[in-house]
């Protein structure tokens, strides 16, 4: 009984116009006959692709979903979401690039998509493609160290300035 139901799935090859009119449509190529709701659901049933032809009408989407350029319907919050929601990347392209961001425990290099060690930035060794992690700056930092020992934090770049944080201090602005 199971073999008799899998078969039955299987498009059956017939013959030219002997598929079942009003429930099933016949592939261009191969004869084979898929369901005829199959027919322009924005979904290619037949191996040529002959069941979404030019005569489909266009799919409209209610204003709560996305139109996909294949006629899809998906939810809008999945535009730009880095998924292939659509199946043809049309709800993933024209997507702002996210500006680039390094991880808390990282340095940008000033100018380039590049992130660094925060414990490499003053080490005497430069890191960044510029040589910006060993700024002049960096004496500067040992100062507000040794006048308060163990309490300054690493350099971060905001703008075009760098600044110093001393935690018993205010903001120290190094120009």
């Amino acid at each position: 009984m199971l073999d008799l139901f899998f078969f039955s799935c299987i498009p059956a090859t017939r013959p030219p116009g002997m598929c079942h009119h009003e429930s099933e449509f016949q592939c261009q190529s191969d004869g084979s006959c898929v369901p005829s709701t199959w027919e322009c659901d924005g979904h290619p049933d037949c191996e040529d692709g002959s069941d979404e032809h030019h005569a489909c009408p266009p799919r409209t989407c209610p204003s709560t979903l996305f139109r996909c350029d294949n006629g899809n319907c998906v939810l809008n919050s999945w535009i730009c979401d880095g998924d292939n929601d659509c199946r043809d990347m049309s709800d993933e392209k024209d997507c702002p690039t996210p500006p680039f961001r390094c991880p808390s425990w990282q340095w940008q290099c000033p100018g380039h998509s590049v992130c660094i060690n925060l414990t490499t930035v003053c080490d005497n060794t430069p890191d960044c493609p510029n040589g910006a992690d060993e700024s002049p700056l960096c004496s500067k930092s040992k100062l507000c160290s040794l006048s308060h020992p163990g309490t300054f934090s690493l350099p971060v770049r905001k703008t075009q300035l760098f600044y110093g944080i001393c935690k018993f201090a205010d903001l120290f602005k190094f120009n």
